[in-house]
């Protein structure tokens, strides 16, 4: 696979550009990353930070790079390496970064190949320094396995299935639940990418369910009995349930995204209904947010706007086959989206950094054109960690948009879990509570 061209040993090109599709595939022979004795000398705290947010995503227990020389092994699953690869959020801050030190020189230059190195496919997850300290070699390593949480004092019990999820706000949001509601259960962190680990788990006639994210919302579906409808639709799962004696999955991401604006846009009626819906982005979420536009919120028309138009193809034709993708429109123009209908709900499903690279302003410069027309809606900002008052937010909000955090996704997902899990109505659960819990862990997240 062509690595970027490299003008001259002063540093990338400014127009430095990755690869567009091969983020993540597994299978090709390996990772040469250059470290150089003067990069561990002049910036060891700076190779060291990089190169955990590469690998393991900012986790300090997966990675030591604790010597002067930069000896150590970096861990990460190859399923958490790849998805992670994948992200668009990924691809932007590489190229954000190559574009940050497009000018530099000297050990820098060295850190900047080491990291654009990383983004080439690889074949596992460890990297491991030679016996001269110069390359990093791909190795195999077993998967990131923890400790089975403590439940025995439960009366049932359920997990997250996923990793990275440290941050996650879920243990909050049912715990609270279980609380008001009286009953003895409890919901526990996995934060695992064994899956063998978490299918044993379900073997628990006390389980009464779990949820799952990333990296395992597609890898788990072999392993269940049946899909519901949304399930199926969008081609991920996030929750377990039982149905009798078997395990059911669903996505209830698209009813986060549903009750997010029925909640909270009081004119449904003159803000969204038969007018053009909007995503933004174009992962996973931008499906269940395709979904939820198309099937609850009587959106005819869908614009898809996002700066790879790989991925966006890649929704439209998903969501296409399912079924509800015929109104999708791929807005890749400033000039096409100053021809088009306003919409009137947008979901904005990408991460909260500033655009750099052309197509990042591109896309950045149709949504504003989108949201300075005239009629003025409600915009749903999924991205809520580590803070859910984005950029975007701000931009839509001074707009004139009502702007809906993301923890109103988060939420309303959540608690339609808990109609699964237990049977209760939404009106039967603690839906203040929960807001209020969630509120005062964002309030010192922000501190």
């Amino acid at each position: 696979m062509p690595r970027a061209s490299v003008e001259s040993r002063r540093g990338f090109p400014v127009d430095a550009k990755l690869p567009e599709r091969p983020y993540g595939r597994v299978g090709t022979s390996g990772v040469d990353v250059q470290k150089r004795k003067d990069l561990s000398r002049t910036a060891p705290r700076l190779f060291r930070a990089i190169v955990t947010i590469v690998v393991t995503k900012g986790r300090k227990e997966d990675s030591e790079f604790g010597s002067r020389q930069c000896n150590g092994v970096v861990g990460a699953d190859r399923r958490t390496l790849s998805h992670w690869l994948q992200k668009s959020s990924t691809k932007s801050m590489l190229r954000r970064f190559l574009h940050t030190i497009s000018k530099a020189s000297g050990s820098i230059l060295s850190l900047a190949k080491a990291v654009f190195s990383l983004s080439i496919p690889t074949t596992g997850p460890n990297l491991i320094p030679d016996k001269n300290d110069r390359t990093m070699e791909v190795q195999e390593n077993s998967v990131i396995k923890c400790p089975t949480p403590a439940i025995d004092h439960l009366e049932r019990h359920g997990y997250l299935f996923g990793y990275p999820i440290a941050h996650s706000y879920s243990p909050y949001l049912h715990n609270t639940v279980f609380e008001q509601l009286g009953l003895p259960w409890g919901f526990r962190l996995l934060e695992s990418t064994d899956m063998s680990q978490f299918l044993t788990l379900l073997k628990d006639p006390r389980l009464y369910g779990s949820a799952v994210t990333m990296p395992h919302k597609v890898a788990i579906i072999p392993h269940l009995d049946d899909l519901t409808e949304e399930g199926r639709a969008v081609g991920a799962v996030n929750t377990i349930f039982r149905r009798g004696d078997q395990f059911v999955g669903t996505n209830t991401d698209t009813i986060g995204v549903r009750e997010s604006f029925y909640q909270n846009v009081s004119r449904s009626d003159e803000v969204f209904h038969r007018r053009p819906g909007m995503v933004v982005g174009g992962g996973g979420a931008a499906r269940s947010a395709v979904y939820a536009l198309v099937k609850f919120m009587r959106c005819e028309k869908v614009y898809v706007v996002n700066r790879d138009p790989s991925e966006v193809e890649a929704v439209i034709s998903w969501c296409k086959s399912q079924g509800y993708g015929d109104g999708l429109m791929h807005v890749n123009s400033a000039a096409e989206a100053e021809a088009l209908e306003g919409p009137g709900a947008i979901v904005a499903c990408v991460p909260n950094f500033p655009p750099v690279t052309d197509a990042e302003k591109e896309a950045r410069k149709i949504t504003e054109i989108f949201l300075n027309k005239s009629h003025k809606g409600a915009m749903l900002e999924m991205c809520y960690h580590p803070s859910p008052w984005t950029e975007l937010g701000s931009i839509a909000e001074k707009a004139g948009w009502q702007v809906i955090l993301g923890t109103e996704a988060m939420i309303y997902q959540g608690l339609e879990q808990h109609t699964l899990w237990h049977g209760r109505t939404i009106e039967e659960l603690p839906v203040t509570a929960v807001k209020e819990v969630i509120a005062q862990e964002l309030a010192k997240a922000r501190l």
